[in-house]
């Protein structure tokens, strides 16, 4: 039982580590700015800043979508100029996955999955390259209805892209 006290081996143990550190020189403070300066990308103990961090844009889960519709209720826009959206996206039925981009009034479609349908339940990640001048929605390519088992976007910015 401890009455509060240190033992003398401890004590021993702790003068020693305070020589060992009253001996260490300070290593020099980096310029503001430079690599490894408090705050700079990089130092120990920085984070990002808000302005780098993955951005929710888009959920669905579990919703029967019907033919040539638009997955998303309202196309989705980019908040930064060149960065990404990483869809995560699940189907219940074979189809293919297809991003809409919207520019200037005028709507392409580009096929995921070089154009092959996605597998049943299966999860797929996929990386749109966007830019904050076009509109994107999504759409699949079954004939008919089917299930958007899930369905979760993110706006990756460039920085950390």
């Amino acid at each position: 039982m401890s009455n509060g006290r240190i033992g003398p081996e401890t004590a021993l143990i702790v003068r020693e580590l305070q020589e060992i550190k009253n001996r260490l020189r300070p290593l020099p403070s980096p310029q503001p700015g430079a690599p490894g300066a408090p705050g700079a990308p990089g130092a120990p103990g920085a984070s990002l800043s808000a302005d780098f961090l993955p951005v929710f844009k888009a959920e669905i889960f579990n919703r029967s979508v019907a033919t040539a519709t638009d997955l998303l209720g309202a196309n989705i826009i980019p908040d930064t100029p060149n960065s990404l959206f990483r869809v995560l996206v699940g189907f219940g039925t074979a189809s293919r996955l297809d991003v809409r981009i919207t520019k200037g009034g005028t709507t392409v479609t580009l096929q995921t999955n070089s154009g092959a349908n996605l597998i049943v339940n299966a999860g797929y990640i996929f990386d749109v390259t966007v830019t904050n001048n076009a509109e994107y929605n999504f759409r699949h390519s079954d004939a008919g209805s089917i299930t958007v088992l899930y369905l979760l976007v993110f706006e990756i910015p460039e920085a950390v892209a």
